[in-house]
């Protein structure tokens, strides 16, 4: 089994570009960026409350009435204990999450198009 630093040392330019790319486009692209002043988007506000919730000690669907899936709640409240104050912490676990998908992206073309990652970025 390949070490998790062989994968990074290995992967590592791929990496670094998926991560700007995905913070040049959430940035522009993303309300919870700090680019936008403030986040008016009404399901945001809900899981931002939800996540606030949870982290004060509080239970979903017992304590807080949401009708959306529970992963959700536990994103944002992950995204909370990062910056409770801003949708700094959302961004950031979107940055993670585009960064990954944006690998995973490339190595799959890579895969059904059975080209090599070096022609692809």
């Amino acid at each position: 089994m390949e070490k998790i630093s062989d994968f990074f040392e290995k992967n590592s330019g791929i990496i670094l570009k998926c991560l700007i790319a995905s913070f040049v486009i959430l940035a522009i692209c993303s309300k919870s960026s700090f680019l936008y002043p403030l986040n008016d988007w009404g399901d945001v506000s809900c899981y931002y409350i939800e996540g606030e919730g949870i982290l004060h000690g509080l239970v979903p669907y017992r304590d807080l009435a949401e009708q959306k899936g529970p992963v959700i709640f536990f994103v944002y409240a992950l995204a909370l204990a990062l910056n409770d104050r801003t949708f700094f912490g959302v961004f950031i676990v979107e940055l993670i999450s585009a960064t990954i998908y944006l690998y995973f992206s490339l190595k799959t073309l890579g895969i059904l198009c059975d080209v090599e990652k070096k022609k692809l970025v």
